[in-house]
């Protein structure tokens, strides 16, 4: 699917219900990223649903990126919970949240918390925080 990135691909399902797309590219590290999954009404794929993809994928490395730094920070924070023998409740009250957020934190639900607040939490179970670019 060279139309809506490099490295784009397509599955194509049919069914009873119809036929349907899902575009998705697997060139990040450790994840596939579908920008888009529609289901077909004509021969061609609508403009509308190839410009929706393309947006999407050019905002995929970036997102991806995003997704990595937050899934590394909760990764340390996991650490430091179980290096200090702490339970969520324990975190929790340490790090000033309530406790269904240690959760999530523990269960990897990333996409629930910003960079920032991420950082701040490592900031106050002191953990150090660095970030290198690469160029």
């Amino acid at each position: 699917m060279s139309t809506v990135g490099p490295g784009a691909c397509e599955i194509r399902v049919r069914d009873r219900a119809g036929a349907f797309r899902v575009l998705y590219a697997a060139k990040f590290r450790n994840a596939v990223y579908v920008p888009h999954a529609f289901q077909k009404k004509s021969q061609k794929t609508s403009r509308r649903d190839i410009e929706l993809a393309r947006a999407r994928y050019r905002d995929a490395k970036a997102e991806a990126s995003v997704m990595l730094l937050r899934a590394q920070l909760a990764e340390a924070l996991r650490n430091w919970m179980e290096r200090e023998g702490l339970t969520q409740a324990q975190a929790a009250k340490r790090l000033g949240i309530a406790q269904p957020r240690v959760s999530d934190i523990v269960r990897n639900k990333v996409e629930l918390m910003s960079l920032d607040y991420l950082v701040g939490l490592c900031a106050k179970a002191k953990l150090d925080v660095g970030l290198k670019l690469a160029a």
